[in-house]
């Protein structure tokens, strides 16, 4: 995992920006905890090793990102993960339905924190959306971490496996250039779910997190058969938790314990 300091940053994107859309406003947002995040999409050899099963649809490989999963698997994920390294798990589960990667579906969710408080979780969780866009700019504020890059541009395949180059399916994690930060395939390859809905942004704010645990949840950074408009850092999508879509991967975060 790589460590991402706490820090302030402006999320969302300008109204300039070629193929954004209206729910991308612009705003400021703090980040008062540092936390880590994995440099990578969780891959299909770390899922088998967590449930025993690996029913990707693309790419197979044991360093191919993990992918087809649910919003409800990729918080069973981090679970396990938790309890794989004696730490407490995240999340209660409620009023579920199948197993992980075989049609699980959940009625509900508790985030087992004070205050019911992602950021102040000890084990692992999905990143904040805040925080996974914070982390994928790494500093910068262009459409991609690498410039402020038109579609088609050539650059764009030096960091993402994407439809100008992945020839229809995924590919190994790590193998294009990291962002400023160490983080890998942040645009392109699998898109990675995140914690929030797909809620209006607040104009100014620390900390943000979605309290409503229902409806769609997000999905960030484009996948192998996306362009643009997909990749960008500030592009939001969402999909009903239940649904695991064929390029949807996860990449887990963790909080900094406080010193």
């Amino acid at each position: 995992m790589v460590t991402i300091p706490a820090g302030t940053f402006v999320m969302g994107s300008p109204p300039q920006e070629p193929l954004r859309a209206n729910h991308e406003a612009q705003h400021v947002v703090t980040l008062a905890r540092a936390f880590w995040l994995q440099v990578s999409s969780a891959t299909q050899g770390e899922w088998l090793v967590a449930f025993g099963v690996n029913p990707s649809r693309h790419g197979q490989g044991l360093q191919h990102p993990a992918e087809s999963m649910t919003w409800w698997d990729a918080l069973a994920y981090a679970n396990a993960r938790s309890l794989a390294e004696g730490l407490p798990v995240t999340y209660r589960l409620n009023g579920c339905t199948g197993t992980p990667w075989l049609g699980m579906n959940c009625g509900s969710v508790d985030i087992l924190a004070p205050d019911a408080n992602p950021y102040r979780a000890v084990g692992y969780r999905l990143p904040t959306e805040a925080e996974w866009e914070y982390a994928a700019r790494a500093g910068t504020t262009t459409n991609l971490h690498v410039g402020e890059l038109p579609d088609g541009d050539p650059r764009i395949a030096t960091i993402a496996w994407y439809e100008g180059n992945a020839g229809g399916t995924t590919h190994p994690v790590r193998q294009l250039l990291p962002n400023p930060w160490g983080l890998f395939d942040v645009a392109g390859n699998v898109f990675n779910f995140v914690w929030d809905g797909l809620v209006t942004y607040a104009p100014t704010t620390t900390d943000p997190w979605d309290r409503d645990t229902t409806g769609p949840r997000v999905w960030r950074g484009g996948c192998y058969h996306h362009g643009l408009y997909y990749l960008r850092s500030a592009a939001r999508f969402a999909v009903n938790p239940a649904v695991g879509g064929y390029a949807t991967g996860v990449r887990l975060a963790r909080t900094l314990p406080t010193p």
